[in-house]
């Protein structure tokens, strides 16, 4: 996160990187908890085929163990790491854009704003081809692009959008789920009438020939594309980086327009009104963050699990996730705010200063650790250079893969953050921002930055 400071004796305001002291602490913590969060998750999607994602009949196993794990990842992880990384984005964006704009930097606030997206979309795209498809840095720097729009906009007025936008999403996912339903209606009923040996009515078999294929058509999983998977991601690397560069490229376009592309976009408007409003700085009362913690927090917890619930019933099917679609997306905006509102909490309470300090340092150094965690779970899961696990594991044996890469996260951010002032990655993104070499170790001055007006 980069902010404008002012250097002592010098008259005119200055353009430099936010000296750790400068940082704001909650968001911090949000941000590295969603970063460990989130790979409960992304895990899944470098273990096995995209379609095994949440279908246990594809990949990870289908007994009532590999199941629960399935259901506590989906009830606690999925959707919501996403938004409270989108949210802290926005934020980090809303607080540049602030600080160049109070000390008057002009066109050059706007210069560093740009460069900074254009350089995070270029590592996204180069992570996304060379290392793993699922890659989210090329669409947050996309949609950071578009968020230089919405920089004078009010608190009221971002959240109004994000409502908007959300609604609209929320109405196509009410659709597609009312569809489906009737589908598996009706595909029962079939079912049903058939096992008794009946015919059904003639009306119900055309709305079933008609209707209800051309519906299930549309969840129905390739056992060739599943194949081909499987085999790329376990042969050799120029294998994997064929299917890879496909799958990415397949994600980059259906990401930026419906439906994923506007929920993040949606929770970055979000996460800039938050700030501004002082929410997300930790400006409110203790009584405050505990009471939406527990409104939010219990929310979401009930609908996902109902959620979850509908969705075992159903034997997991394809189409069944559309089913639950409103009910996932509501759960994850809820749980998501009861996550924000604890983690606030627990900077302010100052009870876990160990836990929150961590937290902060994973967050602070949250590009690197992101690129770590892709590169230790292709290296696991990816054959050529690797282990080659790919769809060879059960789903509860990624949860010790997934705390042994926390614990590294946790460890080597600590360790790090004593000597260097950023991670390795955000040092070089803050040197190419600024187009000059950022000085690392955390000891030690800044260099001489160069007056607004001299840069303008």
């Amino acid at each position: 996160m980069d902010s404008l400071s002012r250097i002592p004796g010098l008259v005119e305001p200055v353009i430099a990187p936010a000296r750790p002291s400068e940082r704001i602490l909650s968001i911090d913590v949000i941000r590295g908890f969603a970063l460990l969060g989130i790979l409960l998750m992304n895990i899944q999607l470098f273990a096995f085929p995209h379609e095994g994602y949440a279908d246990p009949h594809v990949a990870g196993g289908n007994d009532p163990v590999n199941r629960l794990f399935l259901m506590g990842m989906f009830i606690f992880g999925e959707g919501k790491m996403r938004a409270l990384f989108s949210m802290v984005f926005g934020a980090s964006a809303m607080i540049f854009l602030e600080r160049t704009q109070n000390l008057g930097a002009g066109i050059r606030g706007a210069d560093l704003y740009f460069r900074r997206m254009l350089w995070l979309m270029m590592f996204g795209t180069i992570h996304a081809y060379a290392i793993w498809w699922g890659d989210i840095l090329y669409t947050f720097a996309l949609f950071g692009l578009v968020l230089f729009v919405f920089r004078c906009m009010s608190s009221r007025g971002l959240i109004l959008t994000a409502v908007i936008l959300s609604l609209i999403l929320f109405s196509g996912y009410i659709v597609r789920s009312k569809e489906a339903w009737s589908a598996i209606q009706i595909k029962t009923e079939s079912l049903i009438l058939e096992r008794n040996q009946q015919q059904p009515p003639r009306a119900l078999q055309r709305q079933e020939n008609e209707s209800t294929e051309r519906i299930y058509a549309r969840y129905q999983i390739s056992e060739e594309n599943i194949r081909r998977q499987v085999d790329s991601y376990q042969g050799s690397y120029g294998e994997n980086l064929r299917m890879r560069m496909k799958q990415a490229w397949e994600a980059q376009r259906s990401t930026l327009y419906f439906p994923q592309g506007w929920d993040m976009f949606a929770m970055m408007l979000v996460g800039m009104a938050l700030y501004r409003s002082g929410i997300l700085s930790g400006d409110r009362s203790k009584s405050f963050y505990a009471k939406h913690a527990a409104l939010w927090g219990i929310t979401g917890l009930c609908i996902n699990i109902f959620a979850m619930k509908v969705f075992y019933d159903l034997d997991f099917e394809p189409i069944a996730a559309a089913v639950i679609r409103p009910a996932v997306d509501a759960g994850r905006i809820t749980m998501m705010l009861g996550y924000a509102s604890f983690l606030i909490l627990l900077v302010k309470s100052n009870h876990a200063r160990w836990v929150t300090a961590r937290l902060a340092d994973v967050g602070r150094m949250a590009f690197s650790n992101y690129i770590v965690q892709s590169l230790v779970c292709s290296v696991i899961f990816y054959g050529g250079y690797g282990l080659g696990q790919f769809n060879k594991l059960e789903r509860w044996q990624m949860v010790p893969i997934v705390i042994g890469i926390w614990v590294v996260n946790l460890v080597w951010s600590s360790l790090w953050l004593r000597f260097f002032q950023f991670g390795p990655l955000e040092w070089l993104l803050r040197s190419l921002t600024y187009w000059r070499k950022q000085p690392m170790r955390s000891i030690g001055t800044f260099p001489e930055p160069e007056p607004i007006a001299k840069l303008q």
